[in-house]
């Protein structure tokens, strides 16, 4: 692998060769003009100094990626621990086992250390390791071998360098000039390497033609993409699934962005929507997949001045207000045991702010005796009464799961949670439990005559 270069600094790599077909070798001439045709550099056959029958360029095909992302033939450095540590790169999927070149593009002169070139066992590759390797660093392109220096060149941006097998010798290339012929003996099979050593670091076009067939993969497969559940009412979320093989970067549409390394992203919303998850491999080939969400909007009376105060049993009517202190009524509804709402950074109803709103929720349920836990989940505030006496007083901004003990008598009780959002997201949920069943002294008959 390799040492890296700044944001910016587009690589791209070449080993030319002499293929199998009416070759010409490339010491007949230090000079060839290279032409660009689709994206890759081919020389006119009328050129010394080319090489025939070698395949048509095509981007390398990245793999053993280590703190890097990759992108067609490009990689980018995203992690790593320190600057000059070599802990970052990749290697080509396609070999070398004959002649052939990987080339690559300086596109700015701002840059670090990178490290690209052949190497025949990337997986122990470091810097100095490395058979055939240019340094870019600074404004010189230096050419390692086994990190011994042999030569250098200077370089500014656009300058095109390749390094290339040649009939068994490998020769490194500056525009089309030959500046430095290898003694060394390659050893077969060779693969593109890269090894990086500063976050940011990038290598852009990575091209490789070799004198055999170029190993492309197939396209990534998506074995599954779901949204579960997929028909909610407007305010509530989703969440949406996939399991996908053979992808280097996934995305998903509908503003929610790139999702690489990720299983599952909630989502939030507000009408009937079809999510597209694209994924990507290393060779720019793609594989779509699409999942719709059901969104019914809520239904919402017209405003009133008070809310509805009948108390329904076994459910709780929610009255929902456009402010903290329950002034501003808005609309209400019928909620279900338990309540759990979850509106991100979304409102109730469309009618409704996304911040500074409340919610009052009174219902009257049948209890065994015994010991109960209250539990509730808020952002941002509540207090929660049984039959008017107040348990649970947490009315600020403290977002958080709550929880008290309490005997309950047998019978139904008057249940009622109020709760405001202030900014950011929202969520307000409610359950009990039984805990315990209170334990009766057995009557004692002292005498019976």
């Amino acid at each position: 692998m390799l040492a890296p270069v700044h944001s910016l600094v587009a690589l791209a790599f070449i080993v030319a060769a002499a293929g199998s077909v009416a070759s010409v070798s490339l010491s007949e001439s230090r000079d060839f003009t290279p032409i660009a045709v689709s994206d890759a550099w081919v020389q006119p056959p009328t050129v010394r100094g080319l090489v025939l029958g070698l395949s048509t360029p095509a981007a390398v095909v990245w793999t053993d990626l280590v703190n890097v992302i990759a992108e067609g033939g490009d990689l980018e450095q995203v992690s790593g621990s320190c600057v000059g540590c070599a802990d970052a790169g990749a290697h080509s999927t396609q070999q070398i086992t004959g002649d052939g070149y990987f080339e690559f593009t300086i596109a700015s002169s701002a840059n670090h250390f990178v490290y690209a070139g052949l190497n025949t066992d990337a997986s122990a590759s470091t810097s100095a390791t490395m058979p055939f390797a240019l340094e870019i660093s600074g404004f010189y392109v230096s050419v390692r071998e086994q990190g011994v220096y042999k030569s250098d060149t200077s370089f500014v941006a656009g300058d095109v360098f390749r390094v290339s097998v040649e009939s068994g010798t490998v020769k490194y290339y500056k525009n089309s000039n030959l500046f430095y012929t290898s003694l060394a003996t390659p050893t077969y099979p060779l693969v593109a390497d890269v090894s990086m050593q500063s976050v940011g670091s990038l290598l852009w076009g990575g091209k490789i033609a070799t004198s055999d067939a170029v190993a492309v993969p197939s396209a990534p497969v998506i074995a599954s993409f779901t949204a579960s559940p997929s028909s909610i009412t407007a305010g509530q979320s989703t969440r949406l699934s996939w399991n996908v093989t053979g992808a280097t970067s996934l995305s998903v549409n509908q503003g929610v962005g790139m999702v690489t390394g990720a299983t599952g992203e909630t989502v939030f919303p507000t009408s009937t929507t079809a999510y597209t998850l694209t994924a990507t491999n290393a060779a720019g080939a793609t594989t779509a997949a699409t999942v719709t969400v059901s969104v019914a909007p809520i239904e919402v009376p017209p405003a009133t001045s008070v809310c509805n105060t009948a108390v329904p049993r076994g459910q709780f009517a929610g009255c929902y207000y456009n402010n903290k202190d329950f002034t501003a009524f808005k609309f209400s509804r019928t909620d279900s045991y338990p309540l759990s709402f979850d509106w991100g950074k979304r409102s109730p109803a469309g009618s409704m702010g996304s911040d500074t709103f409340s919610v009052r929720w009174t219902g009257q349920f049948e209890f065994d005796a015994g010991e109960y836990t209250f539990a509730s989940v808020v952002d941002d505030g509540l207090r929660l009464y049984v039959d008017d006496t107040l348990i649970i007083d947490k009315w600020s901004n403290t977002p958080g799961t709550y929880s008290v003990d309490l005997e309950i008598a047998a019978g139904w009780h008057t249940i009622r949670m109020d709760y405001y959002e202030q900014r950011g997201y929202a969520k307000a949920g409610l359950s009990w439990s039984k805990t315990s069943t209170p334990v009766f002294p057995v009557p004692i008959i002292s005498s019976f005559t």
